[in-house]
C-alpha cells in the first residue's frame, strides 16, 4: 500500500504516551494516549508519502511502514531534530489528504527510527535539501486517530 499526498506528521514523545491494546482498524483519541502537545514536523509538500509492506511472520502478519520526506535547507536546527527524534522514542500522527489519520509507533513497543543524508547540489541552480524517512515496524496496522 502506498499513500501519496501526506499532510502532516505530527510527534510526541513516547515517554509520555501510554500504549493501551489496540488491534489493526480501532480508532483511538489522542488524549488517550498521551497529554503532551504535538510538534508538527515541517517539511517539503508533495515530498511525503507512506509506504506499508506486510509481511508474514510467527507471530502474525507484520507491517514495515515507511514515511519519507524532505526538508528544505540544511539548517543545523533540522538535524538537532532528526537526531533527537531517534534517541528519544516518539510516536506519530500521519494525516493523510483525506484527513485520515494514523499512529505509528508506541512507548513500549514499535518503536520509530527516522533515516536522513543531506543534499547539497554545489550548482547555482542546485536545492539543499535534507531528505529523511520514518520507519517503524508494527504487528498493528493501521490504527487510526480521531
Amino acid at each position: 500500500m502506498n499513500l501519496t499526498g501526506i499532510l502532516s506528521i505530527d510527534f510526541y514523545k513516547a515517554s509520555t504516551a501510554l500504549t493501551p491494546y489496540l488491534k489493526n482498524g480501532d480508532t483511538v483519541n489522542i488524549s488517550e494516549i498521551t497529554s503532551e502537545i504535538s510538534t508538527s514536523l515541517q517539511f517539503i509538500p508533495d515530498s511525503c508519502s507512506m509506504n506499508v509492506k506486510a509481511k508474514q511472520s510467527d507471530h502474525g502478519s507484520l507491517f514495515n511502514i515507511s514515511i519519507p520526506f524532505k526538508i528544505e535547507g540544511n539548517a543545523s536546527s533540522s538535524y538537532i531534530l532528526l537526531d533527537q527524534l531517534n534517541r528519544i522514542p516518539h510516536i506519530y500522527v500521519v494525516t493523510d489528504k483525506n484527513n485520515i489519520k494514523y499512529l505509528l509507533g508506541s512507548k513500549d513497543l514499535e518503536l520509530a527510527f527516522v533515516d536522513y543524508d543531506s543534499k547539497n547540489d554545489a550548482s547555482p541552480k542546485g536545492g539543499r535539501s535534507i531528505t529523511a524517512q520514518i520507519n517503524v515496524s508494527s504487528f498493528r496496522f493501521p490504527i487510526y486517530v480521531q
